[in-house]
């Protein structure tokens, strides 16, 4: 069908869903079923804990209480924000974070915004620092994959 359009728009659409199907494929077995699960709890628990993290950093704390609760209702917010297409999240995650801290828990404009953009450089050092660490960490498993990465990029 999409042939019809272009065909290395075609070709480009059928090695993406590919890809994505090569992927669902890890998941076979129970194993990786709860696996995955469990580890997207972890993962949820984490970004909930960063954000509970930044009250604390900024003397947030110290404005009014806080709680673990307050940061799981953030990182649900800045899911949001993060899911509307800007790049990296930028503005729409900063918008909707302090719009939250400013309506719903009553903290000033200031700190708000200030929370935003740090809870999100934060993320974004930490994202970056691990992904470089896996990367060379799988690069040095295997010799190859610096190879394989190229030839991908190449391909697209």
């Amino acid at each position: 069908m999409m042939s019809k359009i272009s065909q290395k728009f075609a070709d480009k659409t059928a090695h993406i869903f590919e890809m994505l199907i090569e992927g669902f494929k890890s998941l076979r077995g129970t194993k990786n079923y709860i696996l995955t699960f469990l580890f997207s709890i972890i993962i949820m628990l984490l970004y909930a804990f960063s954000s509970y993290v930044g009250f604390f950093t900024l003397g947030m704390n110290t404005i009014k209480p806080v709680s673990y609760q307050m940061a799981w209702i953030l990182m649900s917010i800045s899911g949001i924000g993060v899911l509307i297409p800007t790049p990296n999240g930028t503005g729409s995650y900063h918008t909707l974070i302090k719009t939250a801290l400013i309506m719903l828990f009553g903290f000033s404009e200031v700190i708000s915004l200030s929370y935003a953009f740090l809870t999100h450089f934060i993320s974004y050092v930490v994202f970056i620092f691990v992904g470089l660490i896996s990367f060379l960490i799988l690069n040095k498993q295997h010799e190859n994959l610096l190879k394989l990465v190229k030839t991908e990029v190449d391909e697209l």
